[in-house]
Protein backbone atom coordinates (compact mmCIF):
# COMPACT_ATOMS: atom_id res chain seq x y z
CA UNK A 1 0.00 0.00 0.00
CA UNK A 2 2.96 2.30 -0.62
CA UNK A 3 1.13 4.83 -2.75
CA UNK A 4 0.20 8.44 -3.04
CA UNK A 5 -3.23 9.75 -2.11
CA UNK A 6 -5.19 12.59 -3.57
CA UNK A 7 -5.77 15.62 -1.38
CA UNK A 8 -9.47 15.30 -2.25
CA UNK A 9 -9.82 11.71 -1.07
CA UNK A 10 -12.42 11.42 1.67
CA UNK A 11 -10.85 9.70 4.65
CA UNK A 12 -12.00 8.37 7.99
CA UNK A 13 -9.68 9.65 10.70
CA UNK A 14 -11.45 8.14 13.72
CA UNK A 15 -14.28 5.72 14.39
CA UNK A 16 -15.69 4.42 17.66
CA UNK A 17 -18.75 2.81 19.13
CA UNK A 18 -20.43 1.82 22.35
CA UNK A 19 -20.86 -1.79 23.29
CA UNK A 20 -23.89 -3.46 21.77
CA UNK A 21 -26.22 -3.71 24.74
CA UNK A 22 -29.14 -6.06 25.26
CA UNK A 23 -32.66 -4.71 25.85
CA UNK A 24 -32.38 -5.44 29.56
CA UNK A 25 -28.65 -4.86 29.85
CA UNK A 26 -26.38 -2.10 31.11
CA UNK A 27 -27.44 0.45 28.48
CA UNK A 28 -31.18 0.04 28.99
CA UNK A 29 -31.67 3.38 30.83
CA UNK A 30 -29.62 5.52 28.45
CA UNK A 31 -31.58 7.84 26.21
CA UNK A 32 -30.36 8.32 22.65
CA UNK A 33 -28.89 11.70 23.60
CA UNK A 34 -27.11 10.35 26.68
CA UNK A 35 -25.65 7.36 24.87
CA UNK A 36 -24.64 9.57 21.95
CA UNK A 37 -22.93 12.00 24.31
CA UNK A 38 -20.66 9.33 25.75
CA UNK A 39 -19.53 8.04 22.37
CA UNK A 40 -19.20 11.34 20.51
CA UNK A 41 -17.34 12.90 23.41
CA UNK A 42 -14.99 9.92 23.50
CA UNK A 43 -14.41 10.08 19.76
CA UNK A 44 -13.64 13.81 19.79
CA UNK A 45 -11.33 13.39 22.78
CA UNK A 46 -9.39 10.74 20.86
CA UNK A 47 -8.86 13.17 17.98
CA UNK A 48 -7.89 16.01 20.33
CA UNK A 49 -5.22 13.77 21.84
CA UNK A 50 -3.84 12.96 18.40
CA UNK A 51 -3.76 16.49 16.98
CA UNK A 52 -2.72 19.73 18.66
CA UNK A 53 -4.21 21.60 15.69
CA UNK A 54 -7.69 20.16 16.10
CA UNK A 55 -10.42 21.67 18.26
CA UNK A 56 -14.01 20.58 18.69
CA UNK A 57 -14.96 24.15 17.78
CA UNK A 58 -14.07 23.22 14.19
CA UNK A 59 -16.98 20.76 14.02
CA UNK A 60 -19.98 22.31 12.28
CA UNK A 61 -21.62 19.32 10.60
CA UNK A 62 -23.25 16.32 12.32
CA UNK A 63 -25.40 13.56 10.78
CA UNK A 64 -26.92 10.72 12.79
CA UNK A 65 -28.70 7.62 11.55
CA UNK A 66 -31.74 6.85 13.68
CA UNK A 67 -34.72 4.65 12.94
CA UNK A 68 -36.94 4.92 16.02
CA UNK A 69 -37.09 8.63 16.79
CA UNK A 70 -40.22 8.71 18.93
CA UNK A 71 -39.52 10.38 22.24
CA UNK A 72 -36.02 11.61 21.38
CA UNK A 73 -37.05 15.27 21.17
CA UNK A 74 -36.06 18.00 18.75
CA UNK A 75 -32.88 17.74 16.70
CA UNK A 76 -31.15 14.82 18.41
CA UNK A 77 -27.73 15.59 16.83
CA UNK A 78 -27.79 19.13 18.21
CA UNK A 79 -28.72 17.83 21.65
CA UNK A 80 -25.72 15.50 21.60
CA UNK A 81 -23.40 18.22 20.30
CA UNK A 82 -24.45 20.56 23.11
CA UNK A 83 -23.85 17.85 25.69
CA UNK A 84 -20.34 17.43 24.24
CA UNK A 85 -19.57 21.18 24.30
CA UNK A 86 -19.60 21.30 20.51
CA UNK A 87 -21.23 24.67 20.05
CA UNK A 88 -20.55 25.74 16.46
CA UNK A 89 -22.87 23.30 14.71
CA UNK A 90 -24.41 24.81 11.57
CA UNK A 91 -25.95 21.69 10.04
CA UNK A 92 -27.29 18.73 12.02
CA UNK A 93 -29.94 16.23 11.07
CA UNK A 94 -31.20 12.68 11.45
CA UNK A 95 -31.27 10.14 8.63
CA UNK A 96 -33.99 7.51 8.83
CA UNK A 97 -33.27 4.84 6.27
CA UNK A 98 -34.09 1.82 8.38
CA UNK A 99 -31.14 -0.53 8.92
CA UNK A 100 -29.01 1.48 6.50
CA UNK A 101 -29.39 4.78 8.37
CA UNK A 102 -25.87 4.80 9.81
CA UNK A 103 -24.28 3.85 6.48
CA UNK A 104 -26.33 6.48 4.65
CA UNK A 105 -25.14 9.07 7.17
CA UNK A 106 -21.56 8.27 6.12
CA UNK A 107 -22.44 8.70 2.45
CA UNK A 108 -24.21 12.01 3.06
CA UNK A 109 -21.23 13.25 5.05
CA UNK A 110 -18.93 12.22 2.21
CA UNK A 111 -21.06 14.09 -0.34
CA UNK A 112 -21.06 17.22 1.82
CA UNK A 113 -17.27 17.14 1.97
CA UNK A 114 -17.03 16.63 -1.77
CA UNK A 115 -19.19 19.74 -2.23
CA UNK A 116 -16.89 21.72 0.09
CA UNK A 117 -19.77 22.53 2.43
CA UNK A 118 -17.72 21.74 5.54
CA UNK A 119 -14.13 20.65 6.17
CA UNK A 120 -15.14 18.05 8.78
CA UNK A 121 -18.18 15.82 9.13
CA UNK A 122 -19.23 13.76 12.12
CA UNK A 123 -21.41 10.86 11.00
CA UNK A 124 -22.82 7.74 12.60
CA UNK A 125 -25.90 6.17 14.07
CA UNK A 126 -27.81 5.53 17.29
CA UNK A 127 -30.55 3.19 18.38
CA UNK A 128 -31.96 2.74 21.88
CA UNK A 129 -34.89 0.30 21.62
CA UNK A 130 -34.91 -0.14 25.39
CA UNK A 131 -36.18 3.44 25.59
CA UNK A 132 -38.71 3.12 22.77
CA UNK A 133 -42.21 4.25 23.79
CA UNK A 134 -45.50 2.50 23.10
CA UNK A 135 -48.14 3.76 20.68
CA UNK A 136 -51.88 3.95 21.09
CA UNK A 137 -54.29 5.74 18.77
CA UNK A 138 -56.73 8.42 19.91
CA UNK A 139 -59.59 6.13 19.01
CA UNK A 140 -58.16 3.37 21.17
CA UNK A 141 -57.61 5.80 24.03
CA UNK A 142 -61.32 6.52 24.17
CA UNK A 143 -61.94 2.83 24.77
CA UNK A 144 -59.82 2.64 27.91
CA UNK A 145 -62.74 3.15 30.29
CA UNK A 146 -63.55 -0.06 32.05
CA UNK A 147 -60.55 -1.97 30.70
CA UNK A 148 -57.91 -3.65 32.83
CA UNK A 149 -54.22 -2.70 32.71
CA UNK A 150 -53.49 -5.97 30.92
CA UNK A 151 -56.09 -5.21 28.25
CA UNK A 152 -54.72 -1.72 27.72
CA UNK A 153 -51.19 -3.06 27.40
CA UNK A 154 -52.42 -5.51 24.78
CA UNK A 155 -53.77 -2.61 22.72
CA UNK A 156 -50.47 -0.72 22.59
CA UNK A 157 -47.79 -1.12 19.96
CA UNK A 158 -44.06 -0.93 20.58
CA UNK A 159 -42.54 1.95 18.60
CA UNK A 160 -39.40 -0.01 17.76
CA UNK A 161 -41.44 -2.82 16.22
CA UNK A 162 -43.74 -0.46 14.33
CA UNK A 163 -41.06 1.88 12.98
CA UNK A 164 -38.15 -0.49 12.48
CA UNK A 165 -39.52 -3.95 11.78
CA UNK A 166 -43.02 -3.61 10.35
CA UNK A 167 -43.75 -3.52 6.61
CA UNK A 168 -46.73 -1.17 6.23
CA UNK A 169 -47.03 -1.96 2.52
CA UNK A 170 -48.04 -5.52 3.33
CA UNK A 171 -48.94 -5.03 7.02
CA UNK A 172 -46.63 -7.79 8.24
CA UNK A 173 -43.50 -8.06 10.34
CA UNK A 174 -40.33 -8.19 8.21
CA UNK A 175 -39.66 -11.75 9.37
CA UNK A 176 -42.71 -12.84 7.35
CA UNK A 177 -41.06 -11.52 4.19
CA UNK A 178 -37.77 -13.16 5.19
CA UNK A 179 -39.43 -16.54 5.65
CA UNK A 180 -41.35 -16.31 2.37
CA UNK A 181 -38.31 -15.17 0.40
CA UNK A 182 -36.27 -18.04 1.78
CA UNK A 183 -38.90 -20.59 0.86
CA UNK A 184 -39.13 -19.21 -2.68
CA UNK A 185 -35.34 -18.97 -3.10
CA UNK A 186 -34.80 -22.56 -1.95
CA UNK A 187 -37.43 -23.77 -4.39
CA UNK A 188 -36.08 -21.74 -7.32
CA UNK A 189 -32.53 -23.00 -6.71
CA UNK A 190 -33.61 -26.60 -6.21
CA UNK A 191 -32.03 -26.80 -2.75
CA UNK A 192 -32.92 -29.39 -0.14
CA UNK A 193 -34.93 -27.46 2.51
CA UNK A 194 -33.72 -29.55 5.45
CA UNK A 195 -30.08 -29.18 4.46
CA UNK A 196 -30.50 -25.45 3.95
CA UNK A 197 -32.13 -25.01 7.37
CA UNK A 198 -29.21 -26.88 8.89
CA UNK A 199 -26.78 -24.63 6.99
CA UNK A 200 -28.55 -21.51 8.29
CA UNK A 201 -28.32 -22.71 11.87
CA UNK A 202 -24.69 -23.76 11.42
CA UNK A 203 -23.90 -20.24 10.25
CA UNK A 204 -25.67 -18.83 13.33
CA UNK A 205 -23.48 -21.02 15.54
CA UNK A 206 -20.36 -19.90 13.64
CA UNK A 207 -21.33 -16.24 14.05
CA UNK A 208 -21.88 -16.72 17.76
CA UNK A 209 -18.57 -18.53 18.25
CA UNK A 210 -16.67 -15.88 16.28
CA UNK A 211 -18.22 -13.19 18.46
CA UNK A 212 -17.33 -14.99 21.70
CA UNK A 213 -13.77 -15.52 20.47
CA UNK A 214 -13.46 -11.83 19.56
CA UNK A 215 -14.72 -10.78 23.00
CA UNK A 216 -12.53 -13.25 24.88
CA UNK A 217 -9.44 -12.24 22.89
CA UNK A 218 -10.17 -8.53 23.35
CA UNK A 219 -9.88 -7.76 19.64
CA UNK A 220 -12.82 -5.34 19.70
CA UNK A 221 -11.51 -3.15 22.52
CA UNK A 222 -9.98 -0.59 20.16
CA UNK A 223 -13.29 0.25 18.53
CA UNK A 224 -15.26 0.49 21.79
CA UNK A 225 -15.42 3.56 24.02
CA UNK A 226 -16.13 2.35 27.57
CA UNK A 227 -18.92 3.88 29.62
CA UNK A 228 -18.49 3.95 33.37
CA UNK A 229 -21.01 1.64 35.00
CA UNK A 230 -21.84 -0.22 31.79
CA UNK A 231 -20.55 -3.56 30.62
CA UNK A 232 -17.07 -3.55 29.10
CA UNK A 233 -18.01 -5.96 26.31
CA UNK A 234 -20.85 -6.55 23.88
CA UNK A 235 -23.54 -8.23 25.94
CA UNK A 236 -25.69 -10.46 23.76
CA UNK A 237 -23.12 -13.07 22.64
CA UNK A 238 -22.62 -13.92 26.31
CA UNK A 239 -26.21 -13.85 27.57
CA UNK A 240 -28.10 -15.44 24.66
CA UNK A 241 -29.28 -18.93 25.60
CA UNK A 242 -28.65 -20.75 22.34
CA UNK A 243 -29.74 -24.17 23.54
CA UNK A 244 -33.12 -22.77 24.55
CA UNK A 245 -33.51 -20.82 21.32
CA UNK A 246 -32.54 -23.78 19.16
CA UNK A 247 -35.53 -25.76 20.43
CA UNK A 248 -37.97 -23.10 19.25
CA UNK A 249 -39.72 -23.31 15.88
CA UNK A 250 -40.37 -20.16 13.89
CA UNK A 251 -40.95 -16.81 15.58
CA UNK A 252 -43.87 -15.00 17.18
CA UNK A 253 -44.91 -13.73 13.74
CA UNK A 254 -44.09 -16.94 11.84
CA UNK A 255 -45.09 -19.75 14.24
CA UNK A 256 -45.15 -22.26 11.37
CA UNK A 257 -41.97 -20.97 9.76
CA UNK A 258 -39.56 -23.47 8.24
CA UNK A 259 -36.30 -21.52 8.05
CA UNK A 260 -36.36 -18.41 10.22
CA UNK A 261 -36.28 -18.78 14.00
CA UNK A 262 -35.23 -16.77 17.02
CA UNK A 263 -32.06 -18.88 16.98
CA UNK A 264 -30.88 -17.53 13.61
CA UNK A 265 -32.37 -14.02 13.84
CA UNK A 266 -30.69 -10.98 15.38
CA UNK A 267 -32.14 -9.62 18.64
CA UNK A 268 -32.61 -5.88 19.14
CA UNK A 269 -29.70 -3.98 20.65
CA UNK A 270 -28.79 -0.56 22.03
CA UNK A 271 -25.76 1.17 20.52
CA UNK A 272 -24.18 4.40 19.31
CA UNK A 273 -21.47 4.76 16.66
CA UNK A 274 -19.61 7.82 15.37
CA UNK A 275 -16.93 8.56 12.78
CA UNK A 276 -15.00 11.67 11.86
CA UNK A 277 -14.45 12.09 8.13
CA UNK A 278 -12.69 14.80 6.12
CA UNK A 279 -10.66 15.38 2.97
CA UNK A 280 -7.18 13.93 2.99
CA UNK A 281 -5.66 17.40 2.76
CA UNK A 282 -7.49 18.40 5.97
CA UNK A 283 -6.22 15.32 7.77
CA UNK A 284 -2.72 16.15 6.55
CA UNK A 285 -3.08 19.74 7.80
CA UNK A 286 -4.23 18.54 11.22
CA UNK A 287 -1.50 15.93 11.43
CA UNK A 288 -4.00 13.07 11.61
CA UNK A 289 -3.23 9.63 10.20
CA UNK A 290 -6.45 8.31 8.62
CA UNK A 291 -7.74 4.82 9.18
CA UNK A 292 -8.97 4.49 5.60
CA UNK A 293 -10.27 6.30 2.58
CA UNK A 294 -13.75 5.77 1.16
CA UNK A 295 -13.43 4.45 -2.38
CA UNK A 296 -17.05 4.10 -3.43
CA UNK A 297 -20.64 3.39 -2.57
CA UNK A 298 -23.80 2.17 -4.25
CA UNK A 299 -27.49 1.83 -3.53
CA UNK A 300 -30.02 -0.65 -4.88
CA UNK A 301 -33.71 -1.46 -4.65
CA UNK A 302 -35.88 -4.50 -5.26
CA UNK A 303 -39.41 -5.48 -4.27
CA UNK A 304 -40.04 -4.78 -0.56
CA UNK A 305 -41.01 -8.36 0.20
CA UNK A 306 -37.62 -9.62 -1.08
CA UNK A 307 -35.46 -7.17 0.87
CA UNK A 308 -33.12 -9.96 2.00
CA UNK A 309 -31.80 -10.19 -1.57
CA UNK A 310 -31.18 -6.45 -1.98
CA UNK A 311 -27.50 -6.44 -0.82
CA UNK A 312 -26.61 -8.71 -3.73
CA UNK A 313 -27.74 -6.03 -6.16
CA UNK A 314 -26.09 -3.21 -4.19
CA UNK A 315 -22.73 -5.01 -4.12
CA UNK A 316 -22.92 -5.67 -7.86
CA UNK A 317 -23.69 -1.99 -8.45
CA UNK A 318 -20.65 -1.10 -6.33
CA UNK A 319 -18.43 -3.38 -8.40
CA UNK A 320 -19.66 -1.69 -11.56
CA UNK A 321 -19.17 1.84 -10.21
CA UNK A 322 -15.69 1.22 -8.80
CA UNK A 323 -14.47 -1.15 -11.54
CA UNK A 324 -13.64 -3.74 -8.91
CA UNK A 325 -14.54 -7.38 -8.27
CA UNK A 326 -15.01 -9.55 -5.21
CA UNK A 327 -11.39 -10.76 -5.46
CA UNK A 328 -10.20 -7.19 -4.82
CA UNK A 329 -11.63 -7.12 -1.28
CA UNK A 330 -9.81 -8.68 1.64
CA UNK A 331 -12.57 -8.45 4.25
CA UNK A 332 -16.33 -7.92 4.12
CA UNK A 333 -19.01 -7.03 6.65
CA UNK A 334 -22.48 -7.97 5.42
CA UNK A 335 -25.41 -7.58 7.77
CA UNK A 336 -27.39 -10.71 8.59
CA UNK A 337 -30.88 -9.26 8.84
CA UNK A 338 -31.92 -12.90 9.15
CA UNK A 339 -29.79 -16.05 8.97
CA UNK A 340 -30.35 -16.98 5.32
CA UNK A 341 -29.13 -13.62 4.03
CA UNK A 342 -25.42 -14.43 4.19
CA UNK A 343 -26.06 -17.74 2.45
CA UNK A 344 -27.97 -15.97 -0.34
CA UNK A 345 -25.00 -13.64 -0.77
CA UNK A 346 -22.56 -16.53 -0.62
CA UNK A 347 -24.21 -18.30 -3.54
CA UNK A 348 -25.10 -15.24 -5.65
CA UNK A 349 -21.80 -13.37 -5.14
CA UNK A 350 -19.41 -16.26 -4.60
CA UNK A 351 -18.38 -15.21 -1.09
CA UNK A 352 -15.62 -16.86 0.87
CA UNK A 353 -17.16 -16.89 4.35
CA UNK A 354 -13.70 -16.94 5.92
CA UNK A 355 -13.47 -13.28 4.83
CA UNK A 356 -17.00 -12.27 5.83
CA UNK A 357 -17.99 -11.08 9.31
CA UNK A 358 -14.81 -12.53 10.77
CA UNK A 359 -15.74 -11.48 14.31
CA UNK A 360 -19.37 -12.57 14.04
CA UNK A 361 -22.41 -10.55 13.03
CA UNK A 362 -25.67 -9.23 14.37
CA UNK A 363 -27.15 -12.69 14.86
CA UNK A 364 -24.75 -12.87 17.79
CA UNK A 365 -24.24 -9.19 18.72
CA UNK A 366 -27.75 -7.87 18.15
CA UNK A 367 -29.12 -5.38 15.68
CA UNK A 368 -29.15 -1.66 16.64
CA UNK A 369 -31.18 -0.66 13.59
CA UNK A 370 -30.24 3.01 13.09
CA UNK A 371 -26.62 2.35 14.10
CA UNK A 372 -26.17 -0.99 12.32
CA UNK A 373 -24.52 0.24 9.11
CA UNK A 374 -22.06 2.49 10.93
CA UNK A 375 -21.26 -0.33 13.37
CA UNK A 376 -20.43 -2.66 10.47
CA UNK A 377 -18.18 -0.04 8.90
CA UNK A 378 -16.39 0.63 12.19
CA UNK A 379 -15.73 -3.05 12.86
CA UNK A 380 -14.48 -3.42 9.28
CA UNK A 381 -12.03 -0.52 9.63
CA UNK A 382 -10.39 -1.98 12.71
CA UNK A 383 -10.39 -5.49 11.23
CA UNK A 384 -8.49 -4.18 8.19
CA UNK A 385 -6.04 -2.45 10.50
CA UNK A 386 -5.59 -5.50 12.71
CA UNK A 387 -5.11 -7.88 9.78
CA UNK A 388 -2.95 -5.38 7.85
CA UNK A 389 -5.36 -5.90 4.98
CA UNK A 390 -6.11 -3.53 2.12
CA UNK A 391 -9.66 -3.18 0.86
CA UNK A 392 -12.93 -3.77 2.64
CA UNK A 393 -16.59 -3.77 1.74
CA UNK A 394 -19.69 -3.35 3.86
CA UNK A 395 -23.29 -3.89 2.79
CA UNK A 396 -26.67 -3.86 4.50
CA UNK A 397 -30.29 -4.31 3.46
CA UNK A 398 -33.05 -1.91 4.47
CA UNK A 399 -36.63 -2.64 5.36
CA UNK A 400 -38.68 -1.63 2.35
CA UNK A 401 -36.54 -3.36 -0.26
CA UNK A 402 -33.39 -1.25 -0.54
CA UNK A 403 -29.72 -1.86 0.23
CA UNK A 404 -26.46 0.07 0.49
CA UNK A 405 -22.85 -0.96 -0.12
CA UNK A 406 -19.71 1.00 0.82
CA UNK A 407 -16.07 0.33 -0.05
CA UNK A 408 -13.01 1.48 1.89
CA UNK A 409 -9.25 1.09 1.59
CA UNK A 410 -6.98 1.04 4.61
CA UNK A 411 -4.27 3.68 4.67
CA UNK A 412 -1.05 2.16 5.92
CA UNK A 413 -0.08 4.28 8.89
CA UNK A 414 3.55 3.17 8.68
CA UNK A 415 4.04 4.90 5.35
CA UNK A 416 4.54 8.60 4.70
CA UNK A 417 1.76 9.90 2.51
CA UNK A 418 2.24 12.70 0.08
CA UNK A 419 -0.44 14.85 -1.47
CA UNK A 420 -0.91 14.99 -5.21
Amino acid sequence: MDKHYSDNDIVIVEAARSILGSLTGSLKKYTAAELGRHILSGLVSRVECRSKNFSRDQIRHLIIGLCVGSGTGQNLPRQIARLCDINNIESSFVVNEMCGSGLEAIILGLQSLQLDEYPISIVGGIETPSMAPFFITREQATEWKGKTVEEIQGMMIRADVCDALWCKMHDVHSVVHAENTTQEWVKENNIDPEKFKLEIDEYAVTSHQRALNAINEGVLKEEIIPITGASENDELPVVRKLKVLQRQIGTRYTPKGIFISNFNSPPSANAAVFMMIMRYKEAFRLGLQPLARITGYARAGISPENFLLAPIKAVKHLFEKTKTALRDYDLLEINSAYGPQILFCKKELGLDLDKVNIYGDCIAYGHPVGAAGARLATTLLYALKRKKAGKGLVSICLGGGNAIALAVERINQNKTKELK
